[in-house]
């Protein structure tokens, strides 16, 4: 059976219409990132840096289904009473 809501997150995931840039701290911890990325890279080599990254990025993607999915059920309960 097809996931549908995941179908639907990817649609407005890839469509740009969930804000997550416009968090309040998104530019901050972004720039901080960026920064221990570089430390990392320079640590570890740039191979372990985009194994660990892929994997990071992957876990996050997740997370932020696993997310809108439960907000998705959340709704059609409060909804439906």
């Amino acid at each position: 059976m097809p996931d549908y809501i995941r179908e639907l997150y990817l649609l407005e995931s890839e469509s740009d219409r969930l804000p997550f840039r416009e968090e309040a701290d998104h530019r901050a911890v972004s720039l901080e990132l960026d920064s221990c990325h570089t430390q990392i890279q320079k640590a570890m080599g740039k191979d372990f840096f985009e194994r660990y990254y892929d994997l990071l990025s992957h876990q996050r993607d997740l997370e932020e289904l696993t997310c809108f999915r439960h907000g998705f059920h959340l709704a059609v309960r409060l909804l439906l009473g």
